[in-house]
């Protein structure tokens, strides 16, 4: 981007503006740079083709982006939201926190530079290099899980011997909660995202990292993925690349879930669960009607969207968030999962135990006293107890 020059304030004649200018009068020592641009060369114009509705003259300015930032945020209220807006909602809460890093930097180079330059700066000893504002993180699941939980699969990041604040914090307790002497120390939220795909047709494939990182950074826009690995279990575990964060790539999960499925899965609609880390509860739901599979029995199979229409039916009866949700199966040998979902008719009924794994510790008590409804019946929720 060119800076700022004279020329940001001009207006079209006529055009009345109800915020006045921050600044009316700019000095040599305001315009002085203090962050030459990070977009340069091939990369400035391959992101100047892709403006869709403001000009380039508006946008090589930034006080006019600024502005114009501000103009939608001030109207932001005032729409009606619908269903269709939904992938422009996703990317614009993915483009809000992409511009509040870039905003973060700019800040602290701005005052650094002031710092430098201010009376006295010189008399005082040199100071340690600024630090940029740490990213609010968000809060951690509870501590509390229900007595049987096992630890989830993908260990923090942080080592729990590290964490000596989490006893400072007096632990809740439950009829269904492990004591504080045995119950395992909470973590803080880690640096990667877990995709666990439910790929029921075929056995995922593991393409080659770079071919999947390539992949989803181009569909998310950016450069927004350093890495990812496989786990034992097949589930896909995504690095974020500086600056960007683990809220971010969870704001463009639909954009993620697409591109795995076509990669790993090839199909479009596999669905997917995502997991930060943390603790969760693993409950099992007892005689669980499985939806009516609504293919002829000598017709190609699809069992995976009968298992959508079981996660959004849960999600839907019980108020459940989706993005709490870490895992759901059927608890039989892996083999026959895909078999069992499509056993289901509308005059005969096909019946399971399922594998509910669940992030909010309050739903979990809930399901545990009350019980949880599926497919219309209403269902008996127990702690999972693995086999020995």
């Amino acid at each position: 981007m060119l800076p700022d020059s004279d020329h940001d304030r001009a207006r079209l004649a006529g055009a009345a503006s109800s915020c006045p200018d921050l600044h009316t009068t700019t000095s040599a020592a305001t315009r002085v740079r203090v962050l030459a641009p990070t977009q340069t060369g091939a990369a400035h114009a391959a992101a100047l083709a892709e403006i869709s509705i403001l000009d380039e003259t508006t946008l090589r300015s930034l006080t006019k982006s600024c502005r114009a930032v501000h103009d939608v945020t001030l109207l932001a209220p005032s729409h009606s939201v619908c269903i269709h807006h939904e992938e422009y909602l996703q990317q614009l809460a993915f483009d809000v926190l992409t511009l509040g890093q870039w905003v973060q930097t700019a800040l602290v180079a701005l005052r650094s530079a002031q710092r430098a330059t201010s009376p006295g700066a010189s008399a005082q000893p040199p100071s340690e290099a600024p630090t940029p504002a740490r990213h609010a993180r968000l809060l951690s699941p509870p501590a509390t899980i229900p007595a049987s939980s096992p630890a989830p699969e993908v260990p923090s990041l942080c080592s729990t011997t590290t964490a000596p604040s989490s006893a400072r914090t007096s632990p809740r307790t439950s009829p269904h909660v492990q004591p504080p002497s045995s119950r395992p120390a909470a973590t803080r939220s880690t640096a990667h995202v877990t995709v666990r795909l439910r790929c029921l047709l075929y056995e995922p494939d593991r393409p080659h990292p770079s071919r999947v990182r390539d992949a989803l950074n181009k569909a998310l826009g950016a450069d927004t993925i350093s890495s990812l690995r496989y786990s034992k279990d097949n589930n896909i575990i995504l690095h974020p690349k500086a600056p960007y964060t683990v809220q971010q790539l969870l704001a463009r999960r639909t954009d993620i879930q697409k591109c795995l499925s076509q990669l790993v899965c090839y199909v479009d609609d596999v669905p997917a669960f995502f997991d930060t880390g943390g603790t969760w509860s693993k409950l099992v739901i007892h005689h669980a009607p499985i939806p009516v599979n609504p293919c002829e029995p000598t017709a190609k199979q699809y069992p995976h969207r009968i298992f959508s229409t079981l996660v959004n039916d849960i999600s839907q009866s019980n108020s459940i968030a989706e993005d709490t949700i870490r895992d759901l199966r059927l608890l039989c040998p892996a083999k026959e999962e895909k078999n069992r979902f499509t056993f289901s008719e509308a005059e005969h009924p096909h019946y399971e135990s399922i594998l509910f794994c669940i992030a909010d510790d309050g739903i979990a008590r809930r399901l545990l006293e009350t019980g949880i409804t599926i497919q219309g019946a209403h269902c008996r929720v127990t702690p999972y107890r693995p086999r020995r």
